[in-house]
């Protein structure tokens, strides 16, 4: 039971613990409402994911690392499949891309390049399966995730990815 002599990592294993059976729960320490959230991966993501590998193997030899601002690829997504990616960023959940380590303090901003990592390429070469669904707190921290997998092939049937070229 969380009381006044209760640290701060006691209240955040309240907060885990409690999500796992409520929608909503409230901080012992703060008082403030932290919600639960329910994520998937949708096409639009996997599409997006599919333009930073490309781009990845299409410039690799004259950038010196692999990270490419996200507008970039989300340009080239909308203008090949006229879908807006917005929710790209939940693939982090999944280990799938990375985001450049570089911080704004002053207007508390992330540079806004992303490369895709190995489990990214894995997962789009198809010798990787990740959870179907990932609960999340307010602040991105994933609670807990489903036991059911996906794989490339459940968002695309007989994906080739050698064969997609846009």
């Amino acid at each position: 039971m969380i009381n006044d002599q209760s640290t701060i990592q006691e209240g955040k294993m309240f907060i885990k613990s409690s999500l796992l059976y409520q929608q909503k729960v409230q901080c012992p320490c703060c008082e403030h409402l932290i919600g639960r959230y329910k994520r998937r991966i949708t096409k639009g993501m996997i599409y997006f994911l599919i333009a930073l590998y490309q781009d990845y193997m299409q410039n690799k030899a004259k950038r010196q690392d692999s990270f490419v601002f996200y507008k970039t690829i989300q340009d080239r997504v909308f203008k090949e499949t006229k879908r807006n990616v917005t929710d790209f960023v939940k693939l982090k959940a999944w280990g799938l891309i990375i985001p450049k380590a570089e911080y704004n303090e002053g207007t508390g901003l992330s540079s806004g390049y992303w490369s895709i990592t190995q489990r990214g390429i894995a997962f789009l070469s198809g010798r990787l399966s990740v959870s179907k669904i990932l609960y999340q707190d307010d602040r991105g921290n994933t609670i807990s995730e489903s036991a059911d997998k996906v794989t490339i092939n459940d968002y695309f049937k007989e994906f080739k990815f050698q064969d997609i070229k846009w």
